[in-house]
Order: structure tokens, then sequence, then C-alpha cells
């Protein structure tokens, strides 16, 4: 039974198919930045919090800002998945 096995996966005449668009560059750093991006939005995230914590704990009044910085970014992110689906609905 063994040697059955054996054979017929040395016979395989069914092509393996091979994601050629995965293999590029783009493909083999891709995640790895996508990691990091997440692990940077992460701590950027944990640092507003805190300051934001802060902030609202302190007895005095503060002005609204920094509402520019979070829309470029949003944007960003936004532009990023749309980029990453499009790469990935066109492979």
């Amino acid at each position: 039974m063994i040697r059955g096995i054996a054979h017929s996966a040395r016979n395989d005449t069914v092509p393996r198919s091979q994601p050629e668009g995965v293999s590029g560059l783009f493909g083999r750093y891709g995640g790895l930045a996508l990691i990091y991006g997440g692990v940077a939005l992460i701590v950027l995230a944990t640092a507003r919090f805190v300051r934001t914590t802060r902030l609202l704990d302190s007895p005095e009044e503060h002005a609204a800002k920094g509402v520019r910085a979070e829309l470029i970014l949003s944007a960003a992110l936004v532009l990023l998945v749309a980029s990453y689906t499009a790469y990935l609905a066109l492979d």
C-alpha cells in the first residue's frame, strides 16, 4: 500500500499551481509590513489613550487639537487597505 502511494505521488500528472503574483517583492515583504504597521498603530493608539486619559483627569480645560493628524492617518490606512484589497483582487 505504501509503495502504491509513493508511486502515485511520483507520477502525479496534475500540475501544481504556484501563485506567481505572491512570489514578488511585495508578496514577500507585504505581510511583514502589515504586521509592523499594525503594531505601530497599536502603539500610537495606546500613547493617545494615555494622553487623553491624563487630559480628562486634569481639572483644566483643554482645546481640541490633533484632528488633522487623525484624519491623515485614517486616510492613509484606508488607502493601504484599498490598495492591498485591489492587489489581492487582481491577482
